[in-house]
């Protein structure tokens, strides 16, 4: 799963992705083209986090303290949150795997519930977990939850990306 957000000029881009494994059958590229305001007005919002590689234990779910953000929204907002999460191979993981979800406002959200299995113990995975619906206007706090399938078991991740992208509803069809 690769998850990237940039800022692009005006004019003609090409998207393209790459895989480093040949076990991959299905593929699907997305992309979402937004103002460039929308940053500064509070519309959409996002977190890269690389290089603290964290482990738990039980009972799951966990709290990503750097998968955390707060938006505020001027207008009522339809959004769509991404919370990935990827641990390289040789990371603690038992051939169960993990799942992510995402929590908005303090609840957690059972139906952006997903989950991975590396096949083997302790090879790189990753977990893409997404969640659609509508905020009012004010301020909203969006966390990644992440947990081992295999609740007794330890597993670790140690690249993520959070990110929400908020639509007015005034602009909504």
């Amino acid at each position: 799963t690769s998850v990237a957000f940039a800022r692009l000029g005006a004019g003609v881009h090409s998207l393209s992705c790459r895989f480093t494994n040949t076990y991959v059958t299905t593929r699907t590229l997305a992309y979402i083209v937004a103002p460039k305001d929308w940053v500064s007005t509070g519309r959409m919002s996002f977190a890269r986090v690389e290089g603290n590689y964290l482990t738990m234990g039980s009972p799951p779910p966990w709290d990503d303290p750097e998968a955390v953000l707060t938006i505020d929204l001027p207008e009522d907002s339809l959004c769509l949150a991404i919370y990935s999460v990827t641990n390289s191979p040789n990371s603690v993981e038992s051939i169960f795997g993990k799942f992510a979800l995402i929590n908005v406002d303090g609840v957690d959200v059972p139906e952006s519930m997903a989950s991975q299995s590396p096949g083997s113990h302790d090879y790189g995975n990753s977990v893409l977990s997404l969640w659609a619906g509508r905020l009012t206007a004010g301020s909203h706090t969006v966390k990644g939850r992440w947990g081992s399938n295999e609740p007794t078991k330890i597993t670790g991740i140690d690249r993520r990306v959070i990110a929400v992208i908020c639509i007015p509803e005034s602009l909504t069809i």
